[in-house]
């Protein structure tokens, strides 16, 4: 910007300060109706059948259960980038292992292709291959795990005690 159109500028910004503050001073408010505000009545309080129309009956938090739990087919399908199925499923642990086998093992695959070395690509090949079988088998169960967490938390299964032994196994 030249020198010129600066100070053309900084003079429409003087010129035009005055005249917007003098077109502010000059609006008038418009006076304020007052509120029409319609004495209390004690209404009848209309009969309830038992569950109906309770924000948090049993109904209720089955259909928010329904609406909220996830898909073990879409867990599955997320599962096409190893890790991806478990983050779906808010296991993020989980789903950081099996991305970082994929990174790893794709990483010496590349490396084995690049030099020609047979050892460095059944190493690629033996990570890429475990990553996807295993973030294939096990997405379904960080899925069963959220929903059952989502179930207790909606009340409409009481918590116990688990013992989980090695891996859990759905299909």
């Amino acid at each position: 910007m030249s020198v010129r159109s600066r100070q053309l500028v900084c003079v429409m910004i003087v010129a035009l300060a005055p005249a917007v503050s003098v077109a502010q001073q000059r609006a008038v408010p418009a006076p304020a109706a007052e509120p029409v505000v319609a004495p209390l009545q004690a209404q009848p309080a209309a009969p309830r059948a038992s569950g109906q129309g309770e924000l948090f009956s049993a109904d209720a938090r089955r259909g928010y259960y329904e609406q909220s739990k996830l898909s073990t087919s879409r867990a599955l399908l997320y599962s096409a980038l190893p890790g991806m199925g478990h983050y779906y499923a808010e296991d993020y642990f989980m789903g950081t292992i099996w991305m970082a086998a994929f990174g790893f093992g794709a990483l010496f695959l590349g490396y084995g292709l690049a030099t020609d070395q047979s050892v460095e690509r059944w190493i690629g090949l033996g990570l890429v291959g475990g990553a996807y079988a295993g973030a294939l088998l096990t997405a379904p169960g960080s899925v069963e795990g959220y929903n059952r967490d989502l179930r207790v938390q909606y009340g409409l299964e009481r918590q116990g005690v688990r013992l989980r032994l090695g891996w859990s196994w759905a299909f």
